[in-house]
């Protein structure tokens, strides 16, 4: 699979932008996008990536078709979060 731009999309490509959801907080100032605007990130896992709430404990390319997330708890409702 590619981007519109011909980039293509692996899982190491995921794995980044999931990490970078897991911190606009920071990225955009405490508070600000919080405020703002609900957000599926702390929604989907407790917090934003680094607080104590959070239950994404890592996520890595296993290959380039892999993702593998490594929650320290369930989330019931992962895929569809991942997927709006």
């Amino acid at each position: 699979m590619t981007f519109h731009d011909g980039t293509e999309l692996t899982a190491d490509v995921v794995a980044a932008n999931i990490r970078r959801w897991g911190r606009l907080d920071y990225l955009y100032g405490f508070g600000a996008v919080s405020a703002s605007t609900p957000l599926a990130f702390p929604t989907a896992f407790g917090g934003f990536a680094e607080e104590d709430s959070c239950v994404l404990e890592s996520v890595e390319a296993e290959d380039e078709l892999t993702l593998v997330l490594t929650l320290t708890e369930p989330v019931v409702y992962l895929l569809q979060a991942l997927t709006q």
